[in-house]
């Protein structure tokens, strides 16, 4: 389980530009997130795609406060904001948008 964020949510640095990959999409979240031997949920279970913008959320906050670059850029494929009709995400809006706006993270 430890492997799932590394592995899908990452950054690197490259002259003076923190890069940082997200994976907006929670359709995986369940088998990422879950170990093998973890037994199943039957009640009150939490919903693992918010588990798993979460997550990804507080690594962001993180990489953001730690870059010892001047920039940022956060990669990711659903858009935080969308004209589009029955696209609005607004589960990667309330996860990672507050962190953009604290930490300067502008969006196009």
């Amino acid at each position: 389980m430890a492997k799932a964020p590394a592995e899908t949510a990452y950054h690197t640095d490259y002259q003076g530009v923190r890069f940082l990959s997200l994976s907006s999409g929670t359709g995986d979240a369940r088998r990422l997130m879950t170990p093998d031997d973890l037994p199943a949920c039957t009640e009150n279970c939490p919903d693992p795609g918010k588990l798993w913008l979460d997550v990804q959320g507080r690594r962001l906050d993180t990489a953001v406060e730690d870059n010892p670059g001047k920039w940022a850029v956060a990669v990711f494929h659903q858009p935080v904001f969308s004209g589009a009709e029955g696209r609005d995400e607004k589960a990667v809006r309330n996860a990672w948008l507050p962190v953009f706006q604290s930490s300067g993270i502008d969006r196009c």
